[in-house]
């Protein structure tokens, strides 16, 4: 006689269930690790920009960090050279996730207030969500976007919650945040389709042509000459290249890569928390109570983000029927 029994599905094994699992939690120790690293750089902006043009020094940055992860290439004997086909893909992603991210936020607050320009730049996790479900048809949920909403409160708090009064002479700066945001929304979302090159060529070379653009770019658009650092200069400026640069967009394009392109940039939205630490720790800014209130909700939001994901990877083998 047949009947029907349950056994594990041969395709359904602990092992791909625990790979995935262990995907999400890089994934999300990636997340960390990025967003702490870009967020301790806002402090180190404040100094450099007291000393020489932002978009210069961070043009410089990039270059240093991508010179950086070619040696790092060339220990390791990975592939240094892209393919004639790769140039393409190569110069879109290095312009969304690099020139775009960091130049446009910077010009920016030629026109507007930071505190605006930030508001508005971390509203990339929003772009990331709606273009993610324009180009690869991932519909947000409520559960997405309830965290993206907690957490934008989070940071909106984080921030000062300062209005933006919109006027024709400002408009240029709004424009400028917005498409930094949208662009690096955009990014995330492209940055998931694998390149054939290891993880370091890819992030060395797209850091070298987005570092040129805007070593460029800040020679046409910043009038503010620049001068040899102090100590304190050297050290930001140090700290720009192997953190942020090298380090933070390693982390970065792996975050993309393990977790969908709406929960890594959600994610991102913990870096106004590092910012603000990292003011303390150097700059002696002072939390407030209402600031705490802001971090909890921002870490309540992200955790929220990340959640779903790792519990479909922690969930156990489906059983399905067989014949006996």
């Amino acid at each position: 006689m047949r009947h029907a029994a349950l056994r594990p599905s041969v395709h359904s094994l602990a092992l791909p269930d625990e790979r995935a699992l262990i995907r999400a939690g890089v994934g999300a120790a990636c997340l960390l690790v990025a967003s702490a690293s870009w967020g301790f750089n806002w402090p180190a902006i404040k100094v450099i920009s007291l000393e020489t043009p932002p978009m210069f020094a961070r043009g410089l940055a990039a270059t240093a960090a991508a010179a950086l992860l070619l040696g790092l290439a060339a220990l390791r004997r990975d592939r240094l050279l892209p393919a004639p086909a790769q140039w393409r893909p190569l110069a879109w992603r290095s312009f969304t996730n690099v020139f775009a991210w960091m130049g446009f936020s910077a010009l920016s607050i030629q026109w507007i207030r930071p505190s605006e320009g930030a508001l508005l730049v971390y509203t990339m996790p929003l772009w990331a969500m709606l273009l993610s479900w324009a180009i690869e048809g991932v519909r947000p949920t409520a559960g997405a976007l309830a965290a993206l909403a907690i957490a934008a409160v989070g940071v909106t708090v984080i921030l000062g919650g300062s209005g933006l009064e919109l006027t024709a002479a400002r408009l240029p700066g709004v424009l400028f945040a917005v498409a930094a945001a949208a662009l690096f929304g955009l990014g995330a979302v492209t940055a998931r389709r694998p390149l054939a090159l290891p993880a370091l060529t890819a992030t060395a070379w797209q850091l070298a042509l987005g570092g040129v653009a805007l070593a460029a770019a800040s020679l046409a658009c910043e009038t503010q000459p620049a001068a040899p650092l102090s100590a304190a200069g050297v050290c930001a400026w140090v700290y720009m290249a192997l953190g942020p640069m090298a380090v933070g967009y390693l982390a970065w394009f792996a975050a993309v890569r393990a977790l969908p392109a709406s929960v890594a940039a959600t994610g991102m939205l913990m870096a106004p928390l590092w910012a603000a630490v990292g003011s303390f720790l150097v700059l002696g800014d002072r939390f407030t109570a209402v600031e705490a209130l802001g971090f909890a909700a921002t870490l309540g939001g992200v955790a929220l983000a990340l959640a779903p994901g790792l519990r479909r990877s922690a969930a156990p083998p489906r059983a399905e029927p067989v014949s006996a």
